[in-house]
């Protein structure tokens, strides 16, 4: 079927074009007759992934991995289980466990109760540079939509040099201390009550003098995950009902200090200083929250949102090729390779106690 797709997509990509002239629109990538060369593809995202649903919200999507009703879906922005519900085909499903979770990949594996689903066929050779592919678009009740772009890079990891961050700014003005000069709103060093003033004493029980040591110890830690830190405050001085003494105010005033530990939830960098986003960042809409830190990844050019992730990515010939993981820029979203999902696969099943479904 793919050769018949590809061979009808050319013919009716180069037909129109004639010196002089720019491509009709319905001959262009998301145009009616391109469109109806994949259409029929679209059965195979309305069977084989789900729709996530927040109460009545979709949410994203995910991929039918058995016929018993085990669903793989992105991780960090699963709705609380009191609002969770996935459809699957037509039937919606309110009752979902989840099984188990990777934090490296930002996977779940999900379970409805459900027999006779058709799980997704997974492809046994990786897409090349250039290869045409297919995601899940919009979606109703009643049917799917594909959208299709090309793989644009070689396979590879992400996450060196993208920080997981406390989200302070350090104050130098103190040689051998480490002192916090400012907190983003959108930090988890907010959320937890740190303050502007704080010397940081430790970090997961490590000394630290020096603001380089702090970025040392943060190295190669990952969004979400969480670390202790001792701070020294200034104890706050409790006014007196009465002034006995009206020359107590001249006597010299010595602060008193005290030591506090809170626990620290590390943030992407793009979340906690919105700030620094990039002008391609700015015409994106709303990306993924979690979009770096991946052993592999397929990246492709397809323009997908934040909610229209989750779901398989599709060859021509129907094979799935990967799991789209992150939308990260205007015409970059992120998949997990087929080879490596299944062996993810594997990983989940194992840690649930569970035997992969015939």
């Amino acid at each position: 079927m793919s050769k018949l797709i590809l061979c009808g997509m050319g013919a009716m990509l180069f037909a129109p074009i004639v010196a002089g002239q720019s491509l009709e629109s319905e001959f262009r990538k998301e145009g009616t007759r391109v469109r109806a060369a994949y259409d029929e593809l679209t059965e195979i995202f309305q069977a084989s992934s789900a729709v996530v649903y927040d109460d009545w919200k979709k949410d994203g999507y995910g991929v039918v991995v058995s016929s018993d009703g085990q669903v793989l879906v992105k991780a960090s922005e699963l709705p609380a289980l009191e609002t969770l519900s996935l459809r699957i085909g037509r039937k919606k499903y309110s009752e979902v466990e989840v099984l188990a979770t990777s934090a490296d990949w930002d996977v779940s594996l999900l379970k409805v109760d459900a027999e006779g689903l058709t799980a997704i066929e997974f492809s046994e050779s990786e897409p090349g540079h250039g290869s045409i592919v297919l995601s899940n678009g919009a979606t109703s009740n009643l049917k799917r939509r594909a959208q299709m772009g090309v793989i644009a890079a070689n396979a590879r990891e992400v996450g060196e040099g993208q920080l997981a961050v406390l989200g302070i700014q350090m104050d130098g003005s103190v040689e051998g201390e480490v002192k916090v000069g400012g907190i983003s709103p959108q930090s988890g060093a907010k959320d937890a009550g740190m303050e502007k003033g704080d010397q940081i004493l430790s970090i997961e029980g490590e000394a630290v003098a020096k603001n380089e040591e702090v970025a040392e110890l943060l190295r190669g830690r990952k969004p979400g995950e969480m670390i202790k830190i001792l701070v020294r405050r200034e104890a706050k001085q409790e006014k007196p009902l009465e002034v006995e003494d009206p020359f107590a105010h001249l006597a010299e005033f010595e602060p008193s200090f005290e030591e506090l530990e809170f626990e620290v939830e590390l943030r992407e960098r793009q979340i906690v200083f919105p700030e620094q986003f990039t002008r391609n960042d700015m015409m994106s809409g709303k990306f993924s929250e979690r979009r770096t830190n991946f052993p592999r990844i397929l990246q492709h050019d397809t323009s997908l949102a934040d909610r229209t992730t989750g779901g398989p990515l599709l060859t021509l010939d129907g094979k799935c090729v990967g799991m789209n993981i992150a939308y990260v820029s205007r015409e970059c979203s992120y998949a997990i390779p087929a080879k490596e999902l299944q062996e993810l696969l594997g990983q989940l099943r194992a840690e649930a106690g569970m035997v992969p479904a015939e």
